[in-house]
């Protein structure tokens, strides 16, 4: 039993076209991909920017009362040294003020806290952003190098293997 010969023509060009496909897509998808990836980390960016401003917001807040309690300890401690000091109702209504600054500073902290979290997220975020389009670009490196050599692989055997010979016959059948 004998065994037909494989159409060889067609594998070259398959081969060939194959990898001319392979190097076009290994450009394509990385470029949209790309554009995709640099809209989100923008986003990010300015998430990241409406974040940094509420840091400085709370901190400043956080800054004032703490100056303020500051000021008004000072004011009691200046109270206290007057001679026959007692208590008065004027008095408990400053400690009560200090210990209502006292909890806004507990509360700013707090917030401040998760701001400042939020702020590691989108880095983090950001981060992920950048290793994945390091991933991509290599893929596509690697890919568009495959491509080439497929191309290249399948014309110069489409060329010199069959082409050639098919010159070579026609060209004798002319003479």
């Amino acid at each position: 039993m004998e065994i037909p010969n494989l159409p060889t023509d067609n594998l070259y060009k398959f081969i060939a076209l194959t990898g001319a496909i392979i190097v076009v897509l290994s450009y394509y998808i990385p470029t949209t991909n790309g554009y995709e990836t640099i809209d989100k980390m923008f986003k990010v960016y300015e998430d990241l920017g409406v974040i940094v401003i509420k840091q400085k917001h709370h901190k400043f807040e956080l800054d004032q009362t703490e100056k303020e309690i500051d000021f008004i300890n000072n004011e009691l401690k200046e109270i206290r040294k007057i001679k026959g000091f007692t208590k008065t109702t004027r008095y408990n209504e400053i400690q009560e003020n200090v210990k209502k600054l006292q909890n806004k500073i507990i509360k700013n902290t707090h917030i401040l806290e998760i701001e400042v979290e939020k702020g590691v997220q989108k880095n983090n975020t950001i981060e992920n952003l950048k290793e994945r389009a390091r991933h991509i670009i290599y893929l596509s490196m690697f890919t568009g190098f495959i491509g080439t050599i497929m191309a290249c692989y399948g014309f110069v055997l489409w060329y010199f293997r069959v082409q050639k010979p098919l010159d070579s016959i026609l060209q004798k059948k002319s003479q």
